[in-house]
């Protein structure tokens, strides 16, 4: 009889020691996931300004813009790149002129922006030409590269719009979010872990400063390069 209580006894504590083990990968897959989810909301916001800062060095190439300039901080390795419009781009510096492989990251969604023949510079995705609702490619600097009329950039309708949907994949919106298009580009990967760094979190890679040259030159994840002349005194 004392035998049989000491077995059930024994089974009880293995059973609660197996239910404290569960509860703890719970707990421990529960905090995992969240800490993902949080990583992709940030990539999700570094991409939207990179997005903008895309469309607003398109539309100064395009408006024959230069930099009047050029702020340095060697703490976080960035350029703050001033406009003779005033306004400004932010991105990452270069080392010796170099196009920053080191640190490059991944843009699985191959968002960007490339001229066309025309000269102008149009939205591109996925190795094609992103288009809109009624199958035109999509100018980054918009219509006529010129800007709102109190004189401000108008990016709220020219910038595609990008989310993750409950299939943990990236949609794109042409339309200022009233209709997604499905991309097949996982936002995170097998196993539960999180892309590399997931898909389009960083559209620029560096820009260097060629002071022989007087020019900035911006390196794209792509291998796309933009420069833009600086401004001289003669």
């Amino acid at each position: 009889m004392k035998a049989t209580k000491y077995m059930i006894l024994a089974q009880v504590f293995a059973l609660a020691a197996l239910i404290a083990a569960s509860c703890d990968k719970f707990s421990d897959d529960l905090q995992g996931l969240g800490a993902r989810v949080e990583k992709l909301e940030d990539s999700l916001l570094i991409a939207e300004k990179e997005l903008n800062q895309l469309t607003l060095l398109a539309q100064e190439v395009e408006d024959n813009g230069y930099i009047t300039e050029v702020l340095i901080d060697s703490v976080d390795s960035t350029l703050t790149l001033v406009f003779n419009d005033g306004d400004t781009i932010v991105v990452r510096q270069g080392k010796d002129g170099a196009d920053g492989v080191d640190g490059k990251t991944t843009n699985d969604l191959g968002l960007t922006i490339r001229k066309y023949s025309d000269g102008y510079y149009y939205w591109w995705c996925n190795g094609d030409w992103l288009l809109d609702a009624y199958g035109n490619k999509m100018r980054a600097s918009g219509i006529n590269g010129q800007k709102g009329a109190d004189g401000e950039s108008n990016l709220a309708a020219i910038v595609p719009r990008i989310r993750i949907n409950s299939d943990n994949k990236w949609e794109i919106s042409t339309d200022g979010g009233i209709t997604w298009q499905k991309t097949g580009v996982t936002a995170i990967g097998k196993d539960g872990k999180d892309g590399a760094p997931g898909a389009s979190d960083q559209i620029f890679l560096t820009a260097t400063i060629d002071e022989v040259k007087n020019v900035a030159i911006f390196y794209l994840l792509d291998g796309t390069t933009i420069v833009v002349p600086l401004y001289t005194e003669d």
